[in-house]
């Protein structure tokens, strides 16, 4: 009887720790990257509002919908990436500056909206 309680109890055990192990799957480590799907097209980027909190490292994948050459670009962090009008992705790393918020901007002509393609970087202290 001993046994049996002893092999139940290890078996709970187990299980608890499976669950455990499962959750801390789901969410990324301290000092992970966060990925961001951003897609650029009809003059315009979606999201239009990406928000992040400040030093947080983050990983844009950014790619084209309308099958022209568009741009990427948040001039006050130095980032700026030409997206291929194929669609394929392009990853856009950076760390979470100040809190405040950053223009996003398309940084390659793409046509007589190019002016208006803007979005916002939104980044809230920690």
């Amino acid at each position: 009887m001993l046994r049996r309680a002893s092999f139940v109890c290890a078996l709970a055990v187990a299980a608890g720790a499976a669950a455990v192990l499962a959750a801390a799957d789901a969410v990324p480590a301290a000092g992970a990257a966060r990925t961001i799907e951003v897609t650029a097209g009809e003059y315009k980027f979606e999201p239009a509002v990406i928000n992040v909190t400040e030093g947080e490292h983050i990983v844009l994948k950014a790619r084209v919908t309308d099958g022209k050459k568009h741009g990427f670009s948040i001039k006050e962090l130095g980032v700026k990436e030409a997206l291929p009008k194929t669609g394929e992705i392009v990853s856009i790393e950076f760390t979470a500056p100040a809190p405040g918020t950053y223009t996003v901007a398309c940084s390659v002509y793409c046509g007589n909206g190019h002016s208006r393609m803007k979005g916002q970087l939104v980044v809230a202290a920690r």
